[in-house]
């Protein structure tokens, strides 16, 4: 297939085939280098990380030789957190706030909290939320039922997105949303896969992180550039590959006209959908709970 097609992203007509997989087709823009799928409706999408089929039926357990459930990797997971926080650290500081877009298992909810930042979590479902409630109630407390940072009636001093984007019907609607719950000054961190790697160039349809059934659109740094810097005024900070075929890029938002719309600082739950959630119903208040770290799979 030659580039006839319009890039949903840069709007250039540089898309190819880049072949099939899982039986869906996957694109490349040669001029942006975003990779992504067939458009995939609302109705076939919503759900899928709301229960136990993102966070267990897909995943290979640790006694199989896999990576592991969310819940099992909480220790690994908790090992990544920590080097990402001192990542972090150098562009933001405890005591401000800070919002893990879905947060997973909460690791970085416990080390973000730990290291002194007034820490919460979204995730799109209550099911993760409870299954850690199990084991580290005071997290659970702090884990937020959104899918979307629109449903926050909140104004964060810094937001992070670990391998969140990719996974979103429409990633332009919720960077901006971010903008609209991020303090003036405040820092956006994001993390994911890089379709402009040469990891990613290289190894072309089989390259690890294009998943069709979980990852929609694949950015590349020029995506997030045009997206963040060009028309939503933030000032873009730093970037690094924290490991081959992955970026890191860190924006800070910028005083303009345009934020004027913004609401005012409010206390962190009030007017969130399905919030707030009752102490009981976390346990609370019955015994200290202290969170017991295994050690990181040795795979992982």
């Amino acid at each position: 297939m030659t580039g006839h097609l319009l890039c949903p992203m840069c709007s250039g007509r540089g898309v190819l085939l880049l072949g099939e997989k899982e039986g869906v087709d996957i694109f490349r823009c040669s001029l942006c280098a975003l990779i992504y799928r067939t458009p995939l409706l609302h109705i076939f999408y919503d759900g899928t990380y709301t229960d136990a089929r993102y966070h267990v039926d897909a995943r290979i357990p640790l006694a199989q030789g896999g990576q592991g459930t969310t819940l099992e990797r909480y220790g690994h997971d908790l090992d990544v957190a920590r080097q990402r926080l001192a990542d972090l650290l150098k562009f933001a500081s405890p005591p401000t706030s800070l919002l893990d877009f879905g947060c997973s298992g909460g690791a970085m909810v416990d080390v973000a909290t730990e290291a002194g930042f007034d820490a919460y979590g979204t995730e799109p479902g209550e099911w993760i939320i409870n299954q850690v409630a199990k084991a580290r109630p005071k997290t659970a407390r702090k884990m937020l039922v959104a899918s979307s940072t629109a449903e926050l009636a909140c104004c964060m001093d810094v937001i992070t997105a670990y391998d969140v984007i990719e996974h979103l019907v429409d990633p332009t609607l919720e960077l901006d949303s971010m903008r609209l719950r991020l303090a003036v000054g405040g820092i956006l961190l994001i993390e994911q896969p890089d379709p402009s790697s040469e990891q990613a160039v290289t190894s072309g349809i089989d390259w690890r992180h294009i998943k069709p059934r979980e990852h929609l659109y694949l950015m590349s740094p020029a995506n997030f550039d045009r997206i963040l810097v060009d028309t939503m005024f933030f000032r873009k900070v730093a970037q690094w590959a924290p490991l081959p075929g992955r970026i890191t890029m860190v924006y800070q938002k910028e005083l303009r006209k345009m934020d004027k719309d913004q609401k005012p600082r409010e206390p962190f739950f009030t007017g969130l959908s399905d919030m707030p959630r009752t102490e009981q119903e976390f346990g609370a208040g019955k015994t200290e709970v202290t969170v017991s770290v295994p050690d990181a799979p040795k795979n992982g």
